[in-house]
């Protein structure tokens, strides 16, 4: 009787352990999605500055 109390013990206590892990695994893994969408949206809007850069350069010595 005691090993049956003590086993649903463990058995709650470690389902309660993993309910309290879970979310804080969720909200790291939305963080590094966040982190991921701002890092590539940086990224294309400095690929595009450079590219609109490029394309102003090339004008500039087609009509030298």
């Amino acid at each position: 009787m005691d090993e049956d109390v003590m086993l649903i013990h463990d058995q709650l206590q470690q389902s309660l352990n993993e309910q309290v892990k879970q979310p804080s695994l969720d909200l790291l893994m939305k963080e590094i999605n966040g982190w991921e969408k701002k890092s590539i949206e940086k990224i294309q809007l400095v690929a595009q500055d450079n590219r609109q850069k490029l394309l102003d350069m090339i004008a500039e010595l087609m009509d030298s």
